[in-house]
């Protein structure tokens, strides 16, 4: 059954209201496309939020012709404080977030990451992850969103540590009321979204993966991008001080069995990129993990986004006793 809202959206009786928001930044003429294709979705949302972080090329105009959109001037780069703002805007009783370069895989890709909300427990639901065209993300991205539906909350002896989780904010949703208890640390450079979901986890509530809801993301290797994203992971495991895990993004042994699946499939010209990917991993986050030493002037220069953030202090063997 199909209802009519008052704002002249509709969805279908028993699923939440719901507010899409996509945080941007420079996101190009191919923005339009994911735009688009929320409209038609066979759930419309009650509004989308385009929370924006300084784009200079024509994003305010490309969402201008969108009615059901709203440009939303945040001053922030996409990640926690950007959430945080488009959270704090919405009206819909569910936030579903998407990444600027993700696009809906179908019309019914709203309704899959809404269906689990029917269950009050629920308080977050991500989806299915997909990035065709090179083999290596694309194994990688198989590994961590199966083509199975999982459902988790914290049980007693669970450790719950962030590498078991992969909550991302690329394509996921959660329950406002659940945010307003529980919100996006800020301090946080990457893995924010898995960490609020690890809080919530915590909370009792629980956290569903479905694999219907799918986005395609358009994800271009760069060892750069790789180094630099490894260094943020080992800062931010430095800074929680190992209580949630480590962030390394591979388990143990995946680069033995990524070379074996692109021998396989005869893709022997991915190998040597695969061992460099691996080194740069490794490398930028045990520099990650020391940057707490460094002078922000250092870390300004290597990575900006935590030149102003204050390294953990410790509790000291006494004051843990206190």
């Amino acid at each position: 059954l199909i209802l009519p809202t008052r704002e002249g959206t509709s969805r279908l009786a028993g699923l939440p209201t719901v507010s899409v928001v996509i945080p941007t930044l420079n996101p190009g003429r191919a923005f339009g496309t994911v735009l688009h294709r929320l409209t038609k979705q066979d759930v419309q949302p009650l509004e989308v939020l385009v929370v924006d972080g300084g784009s200079k090329d024509a994003a305010r105009h490309i969402v201008s012709q969108f009615p059901q959109a709203r440009f939303i001037e945040a001053g922030v780069g996409p990640g926690p404080r950007a959430w945080n703002r488009a959270c704090r805007d919405a009206r819909g009783e569910v936030v579903a977030f998407l990444t600027q370069d993700a696009l809906p895989s179908d019309d019914a890709w709203l309704r899959q990451l809404l269906t689990p909300f029917t269950d009050r427990a629920v308080g977050g639901v991500y989806g299915r992850l997909l990035s065709p065209g090179h083999p290596l993300t694309e194994y990688r991205l198989a590994r961590r969103y199966p083509n199975r539906e999982r459902r988790r909350r914290a049980r007693f002896g669970d450790p719950l540590s962030l590498d078991g989780i992969q909550f991302s904010a690329s394509n996921a949703a959660l329950r406002l009321s659940v945010w307003q208890g529980i919100r996006f640390n800020e301090h946080f450079p990457v893995a924010g979204d898995r960490e609020w979901a690890r809080q919530a986890m915590l909370a009792s509530y629980t956290i569903v993966y479905q694999p219907a809801a799918r986005v395609d993301r358009t994800l271009s290797p760069s060892l750069q991008q790789a180094f630099h994203d490894a260094m943020l992971a080992g800062w931010t495991a430095e800074y929680l001080g190992g209580e949630a895990g480590t962030l390394r993004s591979d388990p143990p042994h995946f680069m033995r069995r990524a070379a074996w699946h692109l021998l396989r499939r005869f893709r022997v010209d991915q190998l040597p990129y695969l061992a460099l990917e691996d080194m740069a991993l490794r490398y930028g986050y045990g520099v990650g993990e020391r940057l707490h030493e460094a002078a922000p002037s250092i870390r300004r220069r290597v990575a900006p986004e935590i030149a102003n953030e204050a390294p953990r202090r410790y509790l000291t063997e006494y004051e843990q006793i206190a």
